[in-house]
């Protein structure tokens, strides 16, 4: 499987949103240093492509890998925070024969009403668990404490 760190994203947001998937995009509109806008991007209204359950289900899962399992580095104190890891091979390796991966954490923030999908890969980071999920960690807690909306 090859994905991008914005099609896992993408995948999370869909998660998050019951199973809806909504086309991402980097620029909503462009506006003049005064507030005035200048042009507006339409945004997808988006379509289902899994059962509000089946996305449901996967939110309980990745709640459980910040809060048991390999992404616990990643969980957010008093708000939580959901996500999964992720090591992709390389089929490289070290000079001792380590097998060298990609280090990967995607995930969302906070738990109740979701607002940020954050996507954290390291290349030749070698574990999600104990490289990518430190970093969507300091990421989701920085966001959050600067107030930043969506």
């Amino acid at each position: 499987l090859e994905a991008t760190p914005l099609q896992i994203a993408s995948l999370v947001a869909t998660i998050v949103n019951d199973g809806i998937r909504v086309e991402p995009f980097i620029v909503s509109k462009l506006m003049k240093p005064d507030g005035t806008v200048i042009k507006q991007f339409p945004v997808s209204r988006g379509r289902r492509v899994l059962r509000r359950e089946t996305a449901s289900e996967l939110r309980r899962m990745m709640e459980v890998v910040t809060r048991h399992g390999t992404g616990v580095a990643a969980y957010v104190e008093g708000v939580g925070s959901a996500g999964k890891t992720g090591s992709a091979e390389t089929g490289k390796f070290d000079a001792s024969g380590k097998s060298i991966s990609h280090a990967w954490f995607a995930g969302y923030v906070p738990l109740k009403n979701p607002q940020f999908v954050i996507t954290v890969f390291v290349e030749e980071g070698m574990s999600g668990g104990d490289v990518a999920a430190p970093i969507f960690g300091e990421i989701a807690k920085a966001i959050l404490e600067l107030g930043i909306s969506p």
